[in-house]
């Protein structure tokens, strides 16, 4: 699979497409390029997607409830 460079965010973030058009994007937490659906939306977020993927903010939220629970 060949991805093209899309577009690029003024902080650096990358968005790839492949050439049956599907985006992609670099999530900024495990600098992993998934597709947009790993993302949730975000209205201000670049090409209204978060920053990190859904897995690195299940651990995110995991961590914090972990913090949470033994404070």
């Amino acid at each position: 699979m060949m991805l093209h460079l899309f577009s690029t965010s003024i902080r650096g973030r990358k968005a790839y497409k492949d050439s049956e058009g599907i985006l992609y994007l670099e999530c900024t937490s495990c600098n992993a390029i998934k597709t947009e659906y790993s993302f949730l939306k975000e209205k201000h977020g670049f090409l209204g997607r978060r920053y990190n993927c859904c897995d690195c903010k299940s651990e995110q939220n995991r961590q914090y409830r972990m913090k949470e629970a033994t404070a």
